[in-house]
């Protein structure tokens, strides 16, 4: 991949992080990840098949946003 096209890429990348957060802040979508994983695990009638991969998913897309919002970028 050339510079440009690397370039090209990431500043998609950063588009989509940007439409994201006009759509709802980084704390709101830290609240509904853990909400719902929260939901997931507590409910007895649901099992996911990779619960542990699921659970680092959420671990890291929690931190993700709790390193966005201490940033106070929005």
């Amino acid at each position: 991949m050339s510079p440009l096209d690397q370039f090209e890429s990431d500043q998609k990348i950063l588009n989509e992080l940007k439409d994201m957060f006009e759509f709802a802040s980084p704390a709101r979508i830290r609240r509904n990840l853990e909400d719902l994983f929260f939901a997931h695990i507590t409910s007895r009638d649901s099992s996911l098949p990779c619960e542990k991969e699921v659970a680092k998913s959420v671990y890291y897309l929690v931190n993700f946003f709790n390193e966005i919002e201490s940033q106070n970028r929005f």
